[in-house]
């Protein structure tokens, strides 16, 4: 699982191939933005299968089902995921405000397991507590 991220916007993502998502809703943060594993719900979704991930839903990269890798289409709003300039990423690290330290891209919130040392490295927070779920194949 490593991660889940959230937009302020829905993200239609289009499967060609087998995958399995890890699911839970901005609803099941607590109040530090924190979450714990056994909130989080894995769906099986079929190859040739189109799905809506409303802005309410932690996410993150699908999980293979094959050792060959998994080909997806994703559809999100102008800007999302795209670096952030260096006076937003500023003005997100000087703020007091909890969900500002979330901020990892454009219209991007992050938070990941403290097992994902690399994303960790990078700065995101390790606010997924329990297991760190993994999909064997």
């Amino acid at each position: 699982m490593n991660a889940l991220e959230w937009h302020n916007c829905n993200e239609i993502n289009v499967y060609s191939t087998d995958v399995v998502l890890f699911l839970a809703k901005v609803k099941d943060l607590n109040k530090s933005y924190s979450l714990d594993s056994k909130d989080v719900k894995a769906f099986y979704v079929p190859k040739n299968t189109s799905i809506l991930l409303f802005k309410d839903t932690l996410h993150f990269s699908p999980c293979k089902t094959e050792k060959s890798g998994f080909k997806a289409i994703i559809v999100l709003s102008d800007y999302t995921n795209t670096e952030l300039e260096e006076d937003e990423s500023l003005k997100l690290k000087n703020s007091s405000n909890i969900i500002d330290s979330l901020v990892f891209k454009k219209n991007k919130y992050l938070i990941c397991h403290k097992d994902a040392t690399h994303l960790t490295k990078q700065g995101v927070k390790a606010n997924i507590t329990g297991s760190n779920y993994n999909l064997n194949i």
